[in-house]
């Protein structure tokens, strides 16, 4: 038995590949010289969208077989698939590969509120593992800015630090666009990814919609005890609650240090972390600088 792909992470292993992975979201331009006919059992770890810009993609779905062509799309919820690509017209096969997570996801659909009484179509969730669509040139022109980005990240033109807000905000303006164009399947699509995980709009809603300052209180605003809470959080995200208010904080540390006049203790204190100290130190160990060394570089107020 052949052993099984894993993407996005088994991607790293191929050389000469546009490919940034962050933590909840990757991207990937792929590039094959060779045809495989061969069906290869392959692990998205992630939901991925798959752009084909030259060739086929060959995909096996609940004992269905699909031919993605040029100039098509494809959206799949994390599984295990049989997938083979295709070139054709005497050039490579090549593909835009974008990963995201649950969290990603879950945190865009609420922020835009894409489900509404008039959005919400009520369709067999069994026929969403996946969906086929052609792309058009509004969601062409926001896949190949990926690899853009993909390129400047790998000439080392601008820090990973730097980009990752912009990169956020290009997964967003991607997901508004599919929401567009493709209201009906795609929101069925996304309401079907939530249900497997037993996740509920208004759960989404709750936790995208306030800042909170510890776990007991995310879990008593979902009106649930805390150890439930954190089981059914981390099943769906595949992270802690706690994990998570990290990451909001130090998302909104980094907005503060880049845009305020504001001291590192000013800055602590109003994104809820428990010291200084421990701040500093996850801070230096995530951006490798400390906050102050990261103010200097990048707040017009020290610049200036």
């Amino acid at each position: 038995m052949k052993p099984i792909v894993c993407f996005p992470k088994d991607l790293e292993l191929i050389s000469d590949r546009l490919l940034f992975i962050g933590d909840h979201f990757a991207f990937c331009v792929y590039e094959q010289d060779i045809s495989h006919e061969e069906l290869i059992p392959t692990h998205t770890k992630m939901h991925s969208l798959i752009l084909v810009q030259n060739g086929r993609k060959n995909i096996v779905i609940k004992g269905n077989n699909l031919k993605i062509s040029e100039n098509q799309g494809l959206f799949l919820k994390s599984d295990i698939y049989k997938l083979s690509n295709i070139s054709m017209n005497n050039l490579p096969y090549k593909a835009i590969l974008i990963f995201f997570d649950n969290a990603l996801l879950v945190e865009t659909i609420a922020k835009y509120n894409f489900f509404n009484a008039t959005n919400v179509p009520n369709l067999n969730d069994d026929e969403f593992a996946s969906f086929v669509f052609d792309t058009s040139p509004m969601l062409l022109t926001i896949a190949t800015s990926f690899e853009m980005y993909a390129q400047n990240i790998k000439n080392n033109k601008v820090s990973i630090q730097l980009i990752m807000p912009l990169i956020k905000h290009k997964f967003e303006e991607l997901f508004l666009c599919l929401n567009m164009e493709y209201s009906d399947t795609f929101c069925e699509f996304i309401r079907s990814i939530m249900k497997e995980y037993s996740l509920s709009l208004d759960m989404a809603s709750l936790l995208y919609g306030r800042e909170y300052l510890n776990v007991s209180e995310m879990a008593d605003m979902i009106n649930i005890d805390q150890a439930s809470f954190s089981r059914k959080f981390k099943s769906a995200f595949g992270l802690s609650p706690k994990n998570w208010l990290d990451e909001k904080r130090f998302d909104r540390a980094i907005a503060l240090l880049q845009s305020s006049n504001k001291n590192i203790q000013e800055i602590c204190a109003e994104c809820g972390f428990s010291s200084p100290s421990w701040f500093i130190e996850r801070f230096k160990k995530r951006y490798n600088q400390t906050p102050k060394q990261y103010q200097k570089s990048k707040n017009l107020y020290f610049l200036s």
